[in-house]
């Protein structure tokens, strides 16, 4: 990086003593200090608070850096809300600059892509999305899918502009494809290309196809291959060893049912009023027994003199 030609002259600023550094330390994307670091003529900072939005700053007499220090407590610090920043790529490329985040220098190659699909099914009217990501170094010019369809034959190029009720994406902004309501019509195959500056690239190939009815509902085990060839009799009859094994299958135990276990068994009730009431019943029920039984042991006396009588035959 370095100063365009036509500010080789900044307020006194030597160019030779410029020091940019990108995707540095701390909250700064892009600085630009002197050679000692210690003096900062302009930067773009960032932090989460900032709203998603960098802010671009600079100073004409330059202000004292330190790394850690916001820019926006600086009070000779311009900020400025709406800059178009160019970064061009020299010719030469320094593998031993201060930038650390670079691990090599990128090549004049076109975009690297990436489709991690190979092949989609769908219902029909369903939407249908393309999933396509790239790597460029460089400026990505345009995006298209080229569409080779199963039904004809025939080969067709979808970009940004194609039927936007029928298609969505297809730009450099937003590379993967989504079709709409896709039908019989959409099925084949789709690659993803696109091109910077160096040439296009193109992606591997998605496969797309539409589930039918047939292919939504198979019984490849089903005794009966073709049931219009049957009369209802001779359904009965094949089907009967199916039916009584799918009906034992399906049958339920009544017991098992919750409704039946409701209906046999108590639910607890841990309340006071509830336990006195329960032991008042027991007494109840033990006082009636007893005055039964002492009732019988009474007249006990007198039922075995008439048992005996009988016996011995008195009257």
């Amino acid at each position: 990086m370095s100063r365009a030609a036509e500010y080789s002259t900044w307020h006194g600023v030597p160019q030779s003593t410029d020091n940019f550094i990108i995707n540095t330390f701390y909250d700064y994307e892009f600085i630009w200090m002197n050679e000692r670091n210690d003096t900062l003529y302009a930067g773009m900072y960032y932090t989460e608070d900032n709203d998603n939005s960098p802010l671009f700053f600079y100073s004409i007499n330059g202000v004292n850096f330190t790394g850690s220090k916001n820019p926006t407590n600086a009070s000779s610090v311009t900020f400025a809300k709406y800059i178009e920043v160019i970064f061009y790529m020299s010719e030469n490329c320094d593998n031993s600059s201060v930038n650390q985040h670079s691990a090599e220098c990128p090549g004049k190659v076109p975009p690297i892509i990436q489709t991690p699909q190979t092949s989609i099914s769908f219902i029909n009217r369903d939407n249908v999305t393309l999933v396509c990501a790239y790597l460029s170094y460089y400026t990505v010019l345009d995006v298209r899918w080229n569409f080779d369809s199963s039904e004809n034959g025939i080969r067709i190029i979808i970009t940004n502009d194609t039927d936007h009720t029928k298609y969505s994406g297809s730009s450099t902004r937003a590379p993967s494809l989504t079709i709409h309501a896709a039908d019989l019509s959409n099925q084949g195959n789709y690659t993803c290309s696109m091109k910077n500056r160096y040439g296009w690239a193109e992606g591997s190939v998605i496969q797309i196809k539409m589930l039918t009815d047939t292919s939504l509902c198979q019984c490849p085990c089903s005794p009966v291959k073709n049931g219009s060839n049957y009369t209802t009799d001779e359904l009965q009859v094949i089907l009967s060893s199916s039916l009584k094994k799918l009906e034992k299958e399906l049958k339920v135990d009544k017991k098992l049912l919750s409704s039946y276990v409701s209906k046999h068994v108590s639910a607890s009730d841990d309340r006071q009023s509830s336990r006195s009431l329960g032991i008042g019943g027991i007494v109840c029920l033990c006082l009636m027994g007893a005055a039964i039984l002492g009732m019988d042991l009474m007249s006990i006396k007198r039922h075995t003199a008439t048992a005996k009588g009988i016996c011995l035959g008195r009257p």
